[in-house]
């Protein structure tokens, strides 16, 4: 996670978004992502995703 964090700067992006199950939420957390809320948009798996965001 450390060094697409790093890629991610260093190509000059304002960020980076991912989706996580809930039980994940806590360890992207760890890592400065926000949780936005349950995804509209993903449904892989009939999952529940919760969108995840890094803003720089």
């Amino acid at each position: 996670m450390q060094c697409a964090i790093k890629d991610a700067r260093e190509q000059g992006r304002k960020g980076l978004v991912l989706t996580c199950k809930e039980k994940l939420i806590k360890y992207y957390a760890k890592f400065s992502f926000v949780d936005e809320g349950v995804s509209d948009k993903s449904t892989h798996g009939n999952a529940v995703w919760h969108q995840m965001r890094l803003t720089f």
